[in-house]
């Protein structure tokens, strides 16, 4: 009698998570699929955190419904395959945020996909100076550009 297979995989991001549906699929039945994560928890670099009391998302917030020819993007049929297609949630305008100081503060217009235009507008919402305008000291805060509140 054959023995059934065991199958470890390493880390439990979107890949690892993706292999392990992939491999219940196909594996012969009997499969033991065990996936590993060092950090305790699942999804990787996709997750909700909180930043300044306000829910953000970190790491991709979002991803493409339709592929190339209209039908449906490989993301969508994992979703609905692992039974999660009720939670998905559809963009809403939100308001894109600096955290400066443990605080977010809009981000000034001008900016593309998160991309700022004017660094000396987005260095007055932040209370520091563009290190590369002139007299400045180039001493500012870090600062997270652009995380999206829903």
């Amino acid at each position: 009698m054959r023995q059934p297979w065991r199958v470890a995989i390493i880390g439990g991001g979107i890949t690892g998570l993706a292999a392990a549906v992939r491999l219940r699929d196909r594996a012969p039945a009997g499969t033991e699929i065990t996936v590993y994560e060092q950090s305790g928890l699942l999804g990787g670099k996709l997750r909700t955190g909180e930043l300044a009391g306000q829910a953000v998302e970190f790491g991709a917030e979002s991803f493409l419904m339709r592929d190339p020819a209209g039908g449906e993007s490989a993301a969508v049929t994992l979703v609905r395959r692992v039974g999660l297609a009720d939670a998905i949630v559809h963009p809403t305008v939100g308001q894109a945020a600096l955290a400066v100081d443990g605080r977010l503060r809009p981000v000034p217009g001008g900016t593309l996909v998160g991309v700022p235009g004017d660094l000396e507008k987005v260095a007055a919402v932040a209370g520091t100076r563009n290190p590369d305008s002139p007299g400045s000291s180039g001493s500012g805060r870090a600062m997270v550009i652009s995380a999206t509140l829903a």
